[in-house]
């Protein structure tokens, strides 16, 4: 379980790291994506005044890739803005806190996240499961149907060798 934040760093990565998490910081934006594009954290705490690149902006360009697009965001600001939240929010974030946050509502919100982001990837990996067996189930399929096809063609064949055959002796009979 990684997880991925600037805020506050010092006192939350304690915190986090008391409750069995692996904790990977950045210093900015760009170092944001820099390791998220190196090692895929499970969920990303972000805030949202960065230097550089604004954690509106990281958590837009996590969004719209497909490869990130699905890893929960927490944005963790001081910001209090209904603005600031429905900017967050409209750029993917699935959590907008204020600070400060009680460590306790923090937990829970990670636990929750991870939870949640665990039944997607194993939905995820069924669903990737059951359309290997569907493919495999149709060509399958697929081939018995061509086996069928060959073997009512071989049926016909044979059946017109052998009206063929009755053809040719009633003849052989009628000229004796």
């Amino acid at each position: 379980r990684r997880v991925l934040f600037r805020s506050n760093r010092k006192v939350v990565a304690a915190q986090l790291e008391n409750q069995g998490y692996v904790i990977l910081t950045a210093d900015s934006g760009e170092a944001a994506l820099e390791i998220v594009d190196q090692q895929m954290p499970d969920l990303i705490l972000l805030d949202a005044m960065m230097p550089g690149i604004s954690g509106f902006d990281v958590a837009e360009i996590l969004k719209s890739e497909q490869r990130t697009a699905n890893i929960p965001i927490i944005m963790i600001t001081a910001l209090g803005s209904s603005e600031s939240r429905i900017s967050a929010l409209a750029n993917g974030v699935e959590e907008f806190l204020t600070k400060p946050v009680a460590r306790e509502e923090l937990v829970m919100r990670i636990r929750n996240l991870l939870k949640l982001k665990k039944f997607q990837d194993d939905l995820s990996t069924y669903s990737n499961e059951l359309e290997v067996q569907v493919a495999e189930r149709a060509k399958a399929l697929n081939d018995a149907n061509m086996q069928l096809d060959e073997a009512q063609k071989r049926l016909l064949q044979s059946d017109k060798m052998a009206a063929l055959g009755q053809l040719a002796a009633g003849v052989a009979h009628e000229i004796k």
